[in-house]
């Protein structure tokens, strides 16, 4: 049986099971426990993985001048379509309305929320680390992506003069590769016990009391996801059906972690054994597409600034839209990869349109079952625009993804 359909199993399973294990708080421990340990064995191996993928991937191109365009390309694109996706989101929500006539009685004060100012200054000047071992234990994808492709390039220079070097890397990079399979094959395992502890603990019912709010989401979401398979359509000539149908595992995994980073092993290998993206680009484009194309995450920032608005009924300008435009998209950028920032970005956000911070604990309750869509989205994009890059450089196996 394939590895995506046992996940699944276990998926289907995890959420049978969360009803029952609220009621026994003993076994919801050791399920919240299991789950823990696998999300955290994934988020282990991540900043070795980024590493060993994006240095491995610049040593085995011979072309620099192409590395750095494709690299260039990534981001560009990822940059343009996070902005639209945040723009997007505005859309659906102005036009679906989900905070209009809510089915609950708004907060009119909360606890007092702790808020970081945000500076684009500092979001730049964060992408260096200043210790590279704190930024390898605190998981920081945008520094761990800056030091992996610095010390690609480096080595890239003297690679000729030391075989041994590429050696060092290709032994790490195999060792690396070979513990993350031990750890994905216990997946579906992971992901019944995550799926119950998060049932079990946020519940489905929570859901009802801002539906129209989960339906804007939901909407966005497939709208966004479709989106994606008609890019491919209009830049690769060709029909989306096999990505969608070779995509199901990395989707279920991210979807079940609610993180890119712990579905980046599993999405690297599809991408190059099943969908056709050349080794290098998989390696290079999509650890940072991991880091910069968040769509998901912005189409969620958005959503949620005009559920807030429209709340409290705020009348909202273009001066308004253009700062959450463009806090979303930075702020989605900046926390690429993490599972919850978005809930903690949004006061940001909020606050960046002059928008009461108190509809944060009421979408803070159901964050976790939806950022499970948004990383989903998320992933897919990251996918997507590799792809469409690979095709641009003439580097896609156009057979192997018709296969």
């Amino acid at each position: 049986m394939n590895l995506w359909k046992k996940v699944l199993i276990g998926l289907i399973i995890g959420v049978s099971l969360g009803p029952i294990l609220a009621k026994f708080p003993k076994w919801l421990d050791i399920a919240s426990v299991i789950g823990s340990m696998f999300l955290r064995s994934l988020k282990m191996m991540m900043g070795p993985l980024i590493f060993c993928t994006l240095v491995k991937g610049i040593l085995n191109s011979s072309n620099a001048k192409s590395l750095g365009r494709i690299g260039f390309k990534i981001v560009t694109i990822s940059v343009v379509t996070t902005t639209f996706a945040v723009i997007f989101g505005l859309g659906v929500g102005i036009l679906l309305q989900p905070g209009k006539n809510p089915g609950f009685e708004p907060a009119l004060s909360t606890a007092s929320v702790v808020l970081d100012k945000f500076s684009f200054k500092n979001l730049i000047i964060g992408i260096i680390p200043e210790n590279v071992i704190e930024a390898f234990s605190k998981g920081n994808l945008l520094q761990i992506v800056f030091f992996s492709i610095f010390a690609g390039v480096v080595m890239n220079q003297f690679k000729s003069k030391s075989n041994n070097l590429q050696k060092v890397v290709s032994f790490f990079s195999t060792l690396v590769f070979e513990m993350i399979a031990i750890i994905v094959s216990c997946s579906p395992y992971g992901v019944c016990a995550l799926m119950a502890s998060t049932i079990a603990v946020q519940g489905i019912t929570v859901l009802l009391s801002v539906s129209k709010f989960v339906a804007a989401m939901i909407v966005a979401m497939t709208l966004q996801y479709l989106i994606y398979g008609l890019l491919i359509c209009i830049y690769c000539r060709k029909s989306p059906l096999p990505f969608y149908r070779k995509s199901l595992e990395y989707q279920l995994l991210a979807f079940s972690t609610s993180s890119t980073k712990a579905a980046l092993p599993t999405t690297i290998e599809i991408a190059v054994n099943k969908l056709g993206i050349s080794k290098t680009s998989a390696s290079v484009m999509l650890p940072i597409s991991a880091a910069v194309n968040m769509n998901g995450s912005a189409i969620g920032l958005g959503i949620s600034a005009i559920f807030s608005a429209q709340l409290y009924s705020i009348q909202l300008d273009i001066t308004d839209y253009l700062a959450i435009i463009v806090s979303s998209t930075l702020g989605a950028i900046g926390g690429a990869g993490v599972p919850g920032t978005s809930i903690i970005t949004l006061p940001v956000v909020l606050q960046s349109a002059n928008i009461p911070i108190e509809s944060v604990p009421i979408l803070a309750s159901i964050d976790r079952l939806l950022d499970m869509l948004r990383t989903t989205v998320n992933v897919t994009g990251d996918v997507a625009m590799t792809l469409v890059v690979d095709h641009s450089e003439n580097n896609w196996d156009i057979n192997k993804y018709k296969s």
